[in-house]
């Protein structure tokens, strides 16, 4: 059994309880996802939609939570800078890989989304990506986010370039890491 469980400012402190219940009461797979703020989200931005600096460190334990207890996890549009050290968690990836398309319904004028073209029109990426070795890969947070809380918390990972989001799976991308360690910014804990 798989289960989606979307973080927010009111349930952002129990990511990890939540994910061990979900593993007591059988599920398999975890999806942690940040919340999209639209519709009533939106309305209720200050109560629901939390700040990603204050929600990473609980999904990063949760993750890690979710691996001790065997479930297979992954988060929802959070960004590589966020989950340096568990990037290949990243729901993403799979959805670049598998050409992510939709149906659209209720009558809407196109049939189907392809959200591998959607998902670049809807996110916001900074000047400060440019320079981040995930940049070609990564999507960046929600537009509605990042125009209220600019770029403040996405910060450039320096290393070899990922164009491929298969070398993020394999953990090719890491092959020349060791080069890199004598300039690299040290990771904040």
């Amino acid at each position: 059994r798989r289960v989606l469980f979307r973080s927010s400012r009111l349930n952002a402190g129990f990511v990890g309880e939540t994910v061990a219940m979900l593993a007591e009461l059988g599920v398999s797979h975890v999806s942690i996802a940040f919340p999209h703020a639209l519709g009533t989200a939106r309305k209720l931005w200050d109560a629901v939609v939390p700040r990603y600096d204050d929600v990473v460190p609980a999904v990063t334990r949760a993750i890690d939570l979710a691996e001790s207890l065997g479930l297979s996890v992954d988060a929802e549009t959070f960004m590589y800078c966020q989950l340096e050290g568990r990037e290949r968690f990243i729901t993403e990836i799979a959805q670049q890989l598998e050409r992510y398309v939709e149906l659209r319904q209720y009558g809407a004028e196109d049939e189907v989304i392809d959200w591998t073209v959607v998902r670049r029109q809807i996110k916001r990426k900074f000047a400060s990506c440019r320079a981040c070795r995930f940049d070609p890969v990564c999507e960046g947070p929600w537009m509605e986010y990042a125009d209220r809380y600019g770029s403040g918390e996405f910060r450039a990972i320096f290393g070899v370039r990922v164009t491929d989001v298969r070398a993020i799976l394999d953990g090719s991308f890491l092959a020349h890491d060791d080069l890199l360690d004598a300039v690299r910014p040290p990771i904040p804990p």
